[in-house]
C-alpha cells in the first residue's frame, strides 16, 4: 500500500511539471514545480529504497527494458542530485550545475536549482510509473 500511494503521488507530481510546462513561457521555474520536481523523483525511488519494517521494491528484471534506463535515472537522480547532494563526476548530480541566491532576514544562502527533467524522462514517467504499479497490484493480488 505504502509503495503504491508513493508512485500515485510521483504521477501527481509528474501532472504539476506537466501542466506548469504548457503554460509557461520561458520564465523561471516556478517553487511549485521545484517542488514537484523534487516530490516525482523523491516520491518514485522511495519504494525502491532501503525501508525500515516495509517491503523494498525490486523490480529491475520485470520493468520493460525500454524504461529501464529512466527507472535508474529516477533512483540515481533522487540519490545524487536531491537527496544527497553529491557532487561527484556523475552526470546525474552534475546536472544541478548552478545555484540561486537567497536573502533572507539578511542572511544569504545559496540553493541548487533543481534541474527540469528531460523531456525523454517526462515522456516516459507515466508508462513507468502505470507498469511499476501494475506489478505492485499484482504482488497485492498473491498475499
Amino acid at each position: 500500500m505504502h509503495a503504491r500511494q508513493s508512485i500515485e503521488l510521483a504521477m501527481e507530481a509528474h501532472a504539476v511539471v506537466c501542466a506548469d510546462h504548457r503554460d509557461r513561457q520561458n520564465g523561471p521555474v516556478s517553487v511549485s514545480v521545484k517542488c514537484a520536481v523534487t516530490t516525482m523523483y523523491v516520491s518514485y525511488a522511495r519504494p525502491f529504497g532501503p525501508n525500515h519494517g516495509l517491503v523494498r521494491l525490486n523490480y529491475e528484471n520485470e520493468i520493460p527494458g525500454h524504461l529501464l534506463e529512466t527507472h535508474k535515472l529516477l533512483l540515481g537522480y533522487r540519490d545524487k542530485a536531491i537527496a544527497h547532494k553529491d557532487k561527484t563526476s556523475h552526470a546525474i548530480s552534475d546536472s544541478v550545475n548552478h545555484v540561486e541566491i537567497h536573502v533572507s532576514n539578511g542572511n544569504t544562502c545559496l540553493a541548487p536549482i533543481i534541474h527540469a527533467p528531460s523531456h525523454k524522462e517526462m515522456a516516459q514517467f507515466p508508462e513507468l510509473a502505470n507498469s511499476v504499479l501494475t506489478l505492485i497490484n499484482c504482488d497485492m493480488k498473491v498475499c
